[in-house]
């Protein structure tokens, strides 16, 4: 966490604010095979294809990535991408009239 701490000094025509940084670790440091995933080394693509799955303990707006049975990454979907949540039958971020519940309101097909 970056924490600004304000200095003052004042002459007699003008006042100056000056700010001092200070970067505090709020976590603490441990194996990747201690940490919980994403970070940690995670289980979660073993046996699965490559490509993109939900990450709904995140949140709808996530998904991670899987490459020859590995956990690659984690990622958020960004209206940039397509849209604000991630579409488990295309692979892709999309917008929830698009997305079956639980993360969208889609129920059929046209």
């Amino acid at each position: 966490m970056l924490q600004l701490t304000p200095t003052t000094s004042e002459s007699k025509h003008y006042q100056t604010i000056s700010f001092s940084t200070r970067v505090s670790f709020l976590g603490r440091c441990d194996s990747p095979r201690l940490a919980p995933p994403p970070c940690g080394i995670s289980d979660v693509c073993q046996g699965r294809p490559d490509g993109q799955y939900p990450a709904l303990i995140r949140g709808c707006s996530y998904y991670y990535d899987c490459q020859q049975g590995q956990f690659t990454s984690l990622r958020r979907c960004t209206i940039e991408e397509g849209g604000y949540f991630f579409n488990p039958d295309t692979g892709k971020c999309d917008y929830p009239q698009n997305i079956c519940p639980p993360c969208g309101y889609k129920w059929w097909d046209w």
